[in-house]
């Protein structure tokens, strides 16, 4: 890994005070920016200003592809976020999901708080009580941790935004090139 300590614990920093600052978005179906965001919309935000590079992504997508548990446990400075896998064959938004597939994720603003983002907008909810939630509707659930480095790689070859609005790379770019926070 090539981020230090330091470097790791300013960028958890950074994405847990940006899903702070989304408390209360309006929940919107594809949404990604402060005035309206789904589930991975506001994770990718987060991601995006934490460590400043457009993420655009579906919660399977992030879940696939750079969210992994470590061997030796979640550490004190990783980036997380909750997981919730369809426990059999749903509606989901204006498609249908799977058995097993990823159908929501949130954001994890401390090791006991989420920002759940879900209609009619988003909130803090208590890990524990979400997990429940969830989990006595049938699903499953897996709190993970970002592969920053990998993420960071793919970013640099163009790989981590699928169909972002325009407004939501140009709001990215000016938070990384004012160096101040947006939202």
């Amino acid at each position: 890994m090539s981020g230090t300590p330091e470097i790791y614990a300013a960028r958890r920093e950074r994405y847990e005070m940006q899903l702070l600052a989304l408390r209360g978005t309006p929940y919107v179906w594809g949404g990604e920016m402060p005035d309206g965001a789904d589930c991975s919309g506001s994770v990718c935000l987060a991601i995006s200003l934490a460590l400043m590079t457009p993420v655009r992504l579906t919660a399977q997508e992030l879940y696939e592809r750079y969210f992994t548990s470590y061997d030796n446990g979640i550490k004190k400075d990783d980036i997380r976020a909750l997981f919730v896998f369809a426990a059999a064959d749903m509606p989901h938004g204006s498609r249908s999901a799977r058995r097993g597939e990823c159908i929501h994720v949130a954001g994890c603003v401390s090791p006991k708080v989420i920002l759940n983002c879900e209609p009619p907008a988003a909130h803090l909810e208590r890990l524990d009580s979400a997990i429940k939630k969830y989990t006595d509707a049938g699903h499953t659930t897996a709190v993970l941790s970002l592969d920053q480095e990998k993420l960071l790689s793919d970013a640099r070859r163009g790989c981590v935004c699928r169909n972002p609005d325009r407004g939501y790379r140009e709001y990215i770019l000016g938070y990384i090139n004012a160096d101040t926070p947006c939202a």
